[in-house]
Formats: structure tokens, sequence, C-alpha cells
């Protein structure tokens, strides 16, 4: 049973060579949270190259934060791939063992990679939730 969707924003400016962020958690007493979509845009187009790129993921661990990281979506860019300025791109989201559904406590973390030399300026991700389990 779907009780709510909301969407949620995070902002990382500038970013350096290799970052982690909590960006969400999954509320307590709300049993269960769907991420149903998720996307990503930076402030600066970058150009598609093999040596200087980025890559984002989004991945949940425990309400500790100790537990080993579940990839909840695949990686997003990487080499050869071009960023279009303010353009939002989609995650693609991972259903398979329920890796988009957060019990109540658990976090979604970003990781920035980072090779060669860019400057993404703003990094913005945006999470697309539901309270309850959806797929």
């Amino acid at each position: 049973m779907i009780l709510s969707r909301q969407t949620h924003a995070f902002h990382t400016a500038d970013p350096t060579a290799d970052e982690e962020h909590i960006i969400y958690r999954a509320p307590k007493g709300c049993g269960r949270v769907t991420l149903t979509n998720a996307s990503a845009a930076l402030s600066a187009a970058i150009a598609s190259d093999a040596s200087n790129w980025i890559s984002l993921r989004i991945s949940k661990v425990g309400d500790d934060g100790a537990e080993t990281p579940v990839n909840v979506t695949a990686l997003l860019g990487g080499a050869n791939t071009a960023w279009v300025d303010n353009t939002p791109v989609d995650f693609t989201i991972t259903t398979a063992a329920d890796a988009n559904v957060l019990v109540e406590g658990e976090y979604l973390k970003l990781t920035y990679d980072e090779n060669g030399t860019v400057a993404p300026d703003t990094v913005s991700v945006f999470l697309e939730t539901a309270i309850g389990k959806v797929n």
C-alpha cells in the first residue's frame, strides 16, 4: 500500500576526486520506502572522454551505516560519457531482490567517482520515493 510519494533533492558543490554522501534516510515508523526513480544533473557540461570523467552510484546501507552497501542503481556516467549542463539523466534502478526497498532507518548513499581532471561544478541528485513497497 502506498501512503505517499515524495521527491528529495541533494546537491554538492564542486566535489573532489572521490566522495561519498548519505543522501536519504528511510523514516522511523514508516515500515518500508521504495526508491521509484532517481536522476542526476551537473551544472557544468562534461565532454565525452576516455580519461577525464565522473560516475555516480546510489547504494543502501544499514541503519548503523556499517552494513555492506547494496547497489540500488547501475553506474551512471563513466568513461566516454558526456554530460549536458543542467540536464537530468535517469539512473537505472535495481529492483531485483528488493534492492530499491529500504526498511525504516536504512540510508541511501551517493558515491561520486572522478577520474582525471573534470569540473562538474554542482552535482544534483533527485530521488523519488514512495512510502510502502511498490514493486
